[in-house]
Formats: C-alpha cells, structure tokens, sequence
C-alpha cells in the first residue's frame, strides 16, 4: 500500500516540475518579448511581474539599458508595452539613479516615453564637475535637453550650502549648457545680489564659463575689473579670454589658446592688446602724454612630421612679435619678458640614439632703452648746445642709450652627438653647423631736456653683416681612475670658416692657424683644451648623529688668446674668449642631527688679463686673481638658508652677495631674498643695471580660523649696502591681503601697488582689490558615485 501512495507522490512532483518549467519558460519568453517591443536591451531585476501581457513589473535592484544610451537604475520600474513608456520609482530612503554618457542624474520619479525619448523627474539633482544643480521639477525634450523650473546650483555639500544661486526656470541644451534667468546668488539663505542671465557650461573633463573677477579701485585710475573667460573647446583644445580694464588707465585683451594634440604635439598662442590712456609716447623727437596702443602676439607649435623612410621628424615654429612687451607688466600683473627681444624660428629635428640633426630658420630683434641721469660732465657738454633760455633747467635733463640689433639665420643646419667611446675611457663627441646670417646693429644716446630731444650721438655706427658661416668643434675627453681619484683631460680641436670678414688683418695671430677664404672671406683654426683632477673623498663619522665629507677639486681649462675684430661679431660663435684659468674648488658638507650644511669654496686665478675675459667673468681691480666665491646651504626642519658671495682680495672688498632666506612654521611663512652688487663691478661687467641693491618680502601669518594675513614687496635701493639694503630702500611693487578660506568658499581683500618707468618718468598704480573664489566640486562627488554600469555589449 505504502509503495503505491510512494509511487503516486512521485508522478505528481513529477508533473509539478513540468508544470512549473513550462510556465516559467512561458514567463521568461513573455518578458523578453515585451522587452524587446519597447526598445529597452537590457534588464536586471529580482523580481519581474507582467499584467495582461502589456505591462512589466520589475522590483528589487532594478537596472534597465534604454537603446544603449539611457542606464536607469532603481527600486521598482513599469514598462507599458502598449503607451510604450516607463516609470522609475525610488523606495522612502533610496534615489532613481538616471545615467547617460554625458549626466549623472538622481531623482525621486522617473518618467520616460521610450517612443520620443520626453519625460519628466521629480526632486532632480545632477552630478556636473563643479557642482551640483537640483530642481524640483524637470522636463525631458529629448536625449539632449532638460527644462528645469525651482532650480537651485552649488558646489558646496553642507545641509545648508554656503553659498548657491537660485532661479525659478532654467533650461539644459546638448547635456552640456545650462542656461538660468533671474538668477539669485545667496550666501546661506540670504540672497546678496541678482544676475539677470547666467550661463553655466558642463562638460566632464574641462568646462567653459566665465573666471570670478577680480575688482579694483584706484584712487587715480578709477574702478577696474579684471574678467576672464575660460572657452573649452574640445577635449585638450581651449582657451582663456581675458580683459582688464580700469576706468583712466585703458584696457588690454588677452587671448591664451592652448591645444594639445598629444604629449609630443600642441600649439600654443598668445594675444595681447592695450589701449593705455595717458601714456608715454614718443613721437619723433618728443615724449608726450597720449593714447597708446600696442600689441603683442607670440606662440609655439610642436608636432611630429613621417618622412619618407618613416622617421619621426620634430617639427617646432616660434611666432614672436608686436610693438613691445610691456603689456603683460602693466596690465595683466607678469612680470616676466620686461625687455622687447622678439624670437622667430622654423626648426626641423631628427634624432636617435647618437646623433641630433637640426634645420631651421631663425630671427632675433632686440631693442634696448636705459633712461639715466646725467653726470657732471655730460651736463657741462649738453649746456654748450642748450639755448640760453633752457640752461636754467639743466637739472632735468636725463640721457637714453638706445641699442637696436636683429640677426636672420637663413637657414642653419645643425649636427650634434653624445660622448662616443672609441677606446677603453677615451671619448670623442662633434659639433657642426653651417649657416647664413644678416645681422644689423645701431646704438646712439639721445639728450632729452623737457621731454625733447636736445642732442644725438651715435655710439655706433650702422653696422651690416652678412656672412656664411661654417663650425666645427671635436671634443676628444679621456677619463681615467686611479684608485679613489678622478682625472679628465679633455681637448678641443676647432674650425670656423666665414665668407666675409670686416677686414683682413696684416697682423700673425700666433696662438692660431688663421688665412684668407675666397676674397672676402676667412678661416681659423684653434686648439682649447683642460684637465681636471678631483681628488678623493673624505669623511668624518664621529656618531650617528653627526657627518663630515670634504672633496677638494682642482680644474684647468684653456682657450687662447687672439685678435678677432677683423670679424664680424653678429652672436656667441662669432667671439671665443681667451681663458687660461686654473680654479680650486672645496666641497665641505655637514650633518649634524636634523640640520645639512653644505659649504663650496671656489678660488681662480687666470693668467689673461681682465679686460681680455668673458664680460661675467671680469673684476675692477685684480687682473688676473678671481674674487673668492662661496655659497653656503643650511637646511633644517623649519629654517632654510642660501647664502652666496664674492670678495674682491684687494681690501678684501664685497662685490656680489645674494641672501635668500625662508622660515616655515606651521601656517606662519617668512621669506627674505637680498641680492647686492657692487658699481666698481656693474661697469667692470658692463652689467645693464646700475641699481646696486634689491629686496624681496613675503610674509604670511595666520589671524583666526581659515583667515591669514599676507604681504609682498620688492624694493630697490641707489645707495651700496653689503648685506641688507635698508638706507634710501624705495618700492617696485606691494601687494597686502586678507584671506578667507571656508568650506567651499573663500574671499581676499587687499591692496596693490607697483612701480614702473616709462621712458624714464615714473608711473605707478594703486588699487584695493576685491577677489571672491567658489570652489568646485568637493565631498559631495561621493553622494554620486557611479554605480557598475551593464555591458553594452
């Protein structure tokens, strides 16, 4: 009996297994048939329910791909075969995650019609790079556009944000602008001022948007505002538009567009435009107060180039050009390429593993104006020409040197290798070039009394160059080791060839093997060379806590003397300085406990006299003894210290001194920079500066929590001081400012002044400025983080 009711059991769980496949196969074909008739690729749920075989239930961990473009993720989704439409709901605590290529969406209801792609959300927020923006109702136009009503943006992720703007409507295009009208920026919940129209671009990346302003008063110049707008373009292709206007002063436009193709391939550009009200102009022979426009445009473009066999070719071209290079000092705060030295080239590179071949075309103009006051002499001079009636100003008169130069390579072809071993520590590398180059130079000094020309000397005469240029250098450096010391002889075979000289001397070079080339042409041919022996290592350990290394090194290096103002001297390759110079040098360094001192001595004596060596290398009084020169570092946790100096022998006299020196400690900042040099030098070295001293402050102190205090200052002073400049010290440039850093958010208050000549009359800007950040996105990036998304595949 029992066997039976067993057997019966059996063929009912039997036919129950049946049953139960074939409804579930039923089931799993009825879903991925209304599935597929929606357009939707994917779906992923625990649970599915289909009511009267046109709608679908999906409930527990829902993830749906639409026409594998829109990933939704949520806790239960309706999917309407018949109205084809979707609806994405969020459980009490949970979030309708909607996620496109371009947004990160979260919403509290999705609704989407899966035909034209509309739909509307409620309780919207979307995750951008800067921030957040939420809306509390939002509606679909397509794939690509949103329109927003009771819009709120920040990027700050308090419960109650720092500061957001807020607007009634605004409107998403293309997934990547947000336009807002009547826009309200708050601090808190307080509204602090109205915008009638803002726009917000987004991308993932890089966006495009206007900088925050800077804002500046001026008791002479008027209101000023400084405005930038950063333009991304494409990926790694933007660009940054400035303007900085004050309201006496002018304005200046800045273009900086920068596009980067690849590590080894970008173009860079640089424009700039100024119209400077009440300015220094000269105008033939005067300086007047007028309108100045100029402009200044300059960029690179790198890129590799296949030739034919297949090589990369490096190809580089330098634009350089305008009326001056003053416009980024005086308007847009750079303090860099104050000098007006214009460059442009065409360079062609290949290279490999030994070898560098370069070919281009290159030009260089520089033009060069000192402003100085007169000496005695030259007024007692000038009043011999001065009209009676002008003699009494004699006081005002101030001398400008002009020096005019440009130089055109067209073309050169360059050959360089590495140090080659041709024998066991024997070593030889080559150098060569040829080229044509037109030079052209013109210096004068020009007298002006009451912003007129009164007198011109010319300094120079005009002087035309044009000449084929050929260069070969062989460096030939044999090193060798003798236990634990070091010896290098090195020699330096070398031939220049020109197609023009200025003359032909009569008189034998001696030192050199020198003739005519052609007619008008010549050549040379000379031998340079050194040694230098560093001695061995020496150290004291006295305990772990302390160190002491010692090094002496002896050089020796040789170039002889020649005459060579018979030729043209149009750059660095048309002159060789003679140097017959033997130098010690002392490396000390010291560890002890959590301080590093390190100590270099250097002593030379050059059997050349002064005058006859490289202009930097000359001295006022000693011929042929070097100044002795030391730099000394001192590095301890918070205190860091450069001092470097040369004393003359005779009277053991400061020449040069540099004093850097910077102490840290926790948020307090100190930092004091001094750099002296001494007349008798500036004009042994025919140096362009005749200031003697200058100093540089910065400071920065913290005040109370996320407020600090800076300042910054360089001053310079006419009157000698070896150590720091403190009698007769008149200001460059000061900038005092009070920062605030909150959360998100922060502000600096100061005050700006700088200083500056033009042709020869002081100029000067003052301005309290007003600078407001807003942070991008912070923390609240972890709120959005993007969940694993399905295969599109």
């Amino acid at each position: 009996m029992y066997a039976k009711i067993n057997q019966k059991i059996k063929y009912f769980l039997f036919l129950l297994i049946i049953l139960n496949f074939n409804f579930s196969g039923f089931l799993f074909s009825g879903v991925k048939d209304l599935i597929e008739s929606v357009k939707v690729i994917k779906v992923n749920s625990i649970e599915q329910k289909i009511d009267n075989f046109n709608k679908l239930t999906l409930t527990g961990n829902v993830e749906v791909l639409v026409d594998n473009k829109l990933h939704i993720l949520a806790d239960t989704i309706e999917i309407d075969k018949e109205k084809q439409f979707l609806i994405a709901k969020k459980d009490i605590s949970g979030a309708v995650v909607i996620e496109s290529d371009d947004l990160l969406i979260l919403a509290d209801e999705f609704f989407l019609n899966i035909k034209d792609k509309s739909g509307h959300a409620k309780n919207l927020n979307i995750s951008i790079p800067q921030g957040y923006i939420s809306a509390a109702v939002a509606q679909r136009i397509d794939d690509y556009n949103w329109k927003m009503q009771d819009v709120t943006f920040t990027s700050c992720d308090g419960d109650i944000p720092h500061w957001s703007l807020s607007a009634k409507k605004a409107h998403l295009y293309n997934n990547y602008l947000i336009k807002i009208n009547g826009a309200l920026f708050k601090i808190g919940l307080m509204p602090f001022f109205a915008l009638p129209y803002f726009v917000l671009p987004l991308q993932k990346s890089s966006s495009s948007g206007f900088l925050l302003p800077k804002i500046a008063y001026d008791n002479d110049l008027g209101f000023g505002i400084k405005q930038e707008f950063y333009w991304s373009i494409a990926p790694r292709f933007d660009s940054t538009i400035g303007l900085d206007w004050r309201d006496k002063k002018g304005l200046a436009l800045l273009d900086e567009f920068r596009w980067a193709r690849s590590t080894e391939s970008f173009t860079l550009v640089n424009l700039r435009y100024a119209l400077e009200k009440n300015a220094f102009v000269k105008k033939k022979d005067r300086i007047l107060l007028d309108t100045y426009k100029h402009y200044w445009i300059d960029g690179q473009d790198f890129r590799s180039i296949k030739s034919v066999s297949g090589k990369d070719i490096k190809a580089l071209t330098r634009v350089d050009f305008g009326t001056d290079k003053k416009i980024g000092y005086q308007f847009f705060d750079n303090y860099l390429n104050v000098d007006d030295t214009f460059l442009n080239s065409a360079i062609l590179r290949y290279f490999n593993n030994y070898n560098i071949y370069n070919i281009y075309f290159d030009s260089t103009q520089t033009r060069r104006s000192k402003f100085t006051d007169l000496t005695e002499q030259e007024k007692q001079d000038l009043l011999v020409v001065l009209p009676e009636k002008d003699k009494a100003n004699i006081a005002n008169a101030q001398k400008e040197i002009e020096d005019k130069f440009s130089l055109i390579l067209l073309p050169r072809f360059d050959f360089n290798t590495i140090n080659k071993k041709i024998f066991k520590n024997l070593y030889i590398r080559h150098d060569f070039f040829v080229d044509q180059a037109l030079s052209r130079e013109k210096k004068q000094e020009k007298f002006y009394l009451n912003s007129k020309v009164v007198k011109e000397n010319e300094l120079s005469v005009f002087s035309k160059a044009d000449s084929f240029r050929l260069f070969y250098n062989m460096d030939i450096l044999a090193n060798l080791k003798v236990k634990e010391q070091d010896f290098v002889i090195f020699l330096d075979p070398n031939f220049q060839l020109r197609s023009k000289v200025k003359n032909h001397d009569q008189d034998v070079n001696v030192n050199i093997l020198e003739g005519s080339f052609l007619h008008d042409g010549a050549y040379r041919f000379l031998l340079s060379g050194g040694s230098e022996w560093v001695m061995p290592e020496l150290f004291f350990v006295n305990n772990d806590l302390y160190h002491y290394y010692l090094q002496p090194n002896l050089k020796w290096h040789y170039i002889p003397k020649f005459k060579q103002d018979n030729w043209y001297h149009s750059d660095l390759w048309d002159r060789i300085y003679p140097k017959n110079e033997i130098q010690l040098n002392l490396k000390n360094s010291w560890s002890i406990d959590k301080v590093n001192i390190d100590l270099n001595l250097y002593q030379s004596i050059d059997f050349y006299n002064s005058s006859d060596r490289f202009y930097l290398t000359r001295t006022p009084s000693e011929k042929n003894i070097f100044p002795l020169n030391f730099d000394l570092t001192i590095d301890c946790d918070v205190l860091d210290l450069f001092l470097k100096q040369e004393y003359d022998w005779k009277n053991f006299q400061l020449l040069t001194s540099q004093i850097d020196l910077s102490f840290n400690l926790k948020d307090f900042n100190f930092y004091i920079s001094s750099v002296f040099q001494h007349k008798k030098l500036q004009q042994a070295r025919e140096l362009l500066s005749d200031i003697p001293n200058f100093l540089i402050l910065s400071l920065s102190v913290p005040l109370i929590k996320n407020t600090k205090f800076s300042y910054e200052g360089q001053f310079y002073s006419k009157k000698s001081s070896s150590v720091l400049p403190m009698e007769g010290l008149k200001p460059l440039q000061h900038a005092l400012k009070l920062h605030y850093n909150g959360h998100c958010w922060g502000f600096s208050l100061g005050y700006e002044e700088k200083r500056y000549k033009e042709y020869g009359n002081w100029k000067s800007d003052k301005a309290f400025t007003l600078f407001l950040r807003l942070d991008s996105l912070g923390s609240f990036a972890r709120k959005f983080k993007r969940p694993a998304i399905l295969s599109k595949t």
